[in-house]
């Protein structure tokens, strides 16, 4: 099967093209199991038209609380794999843009939010890119005024994605974790 992404400009056009989640998509509860401790919802991207191959969208939160970790990923089907194109990281780690791919921005801290906009690797092959040579997806932006409601946080992150319909994702039931004393 020919790959469907040939270049980091192909995986610009991909971010940059208008999309929406096809609905409904639900939460996945967390698999002690298998290591999963968080929640997590995958869903499909369409264009209105048709279903975009190998173009998907996961998020990944915790259970407890909109401020603890969240990810909200763009992924595309590379090589036979899953990888992350533009990634928006809320309340995570620091990001440093620490390699010297990162041009203009490296040493630049992103701080604890920030966006990892697949145009601010325009200058990396997607090999290279997808290799594990650089990080995934090392170079991030600071997002500021991210929201703290869940539907405002969905709707920005919908505009940073180009994914209209964000907002239809069902806020998680949220569990405080309970504390033996």
């Amino acid at each position: 099967m020919a790959e469907l992404f040939r270049s980091t400009e192909d995986l610009i056009a991909v971010l940059e093209r208008r999309k929406s989640l096809v609905t409904p998509c639900r939460w996945l509860a967390p698999d002690p199991k298998h290591g999963q401790r968080q929640l997590t919802l995958r869903g499909s991207l369409s264009d209105g038209n048709v279903t975009l191959q190998g173009v998907g969208l996961r998020i990944v939160c915790s259970q407890e609380s909109l401020s603890l970790p969240i990810s909200i990923v763009l992924i595309v089907q590379f090589k036979s794999k899953q990888r992350a194109i533009a990634r928006i990281d809320m309340n995570s780690q620091r990001h440093e843009n620490r390699h010297a791919v990162c041009g203009d921005l490296q040493f630049l801290d992103a701080g604890n939010t920030h966006f990892h906009d697949t145009v601010l690797h325009r200058q990396i092959t997607i090999d290279r890119l997808f290799s594990g040579e650089v990080g995934d997806l090392p170079i991030a932006r600071p997002l500021s005024n991210m929201p703290e409601e869940f539907s405002k946080v969905m709707e920005k992150c919908g505009e940073l994605l180009h994914i209209d319909n964000l907002t239809e994702i069902e806020e998680p039931q949220w569990q405080l974790r309970q504390f033996p004393f």
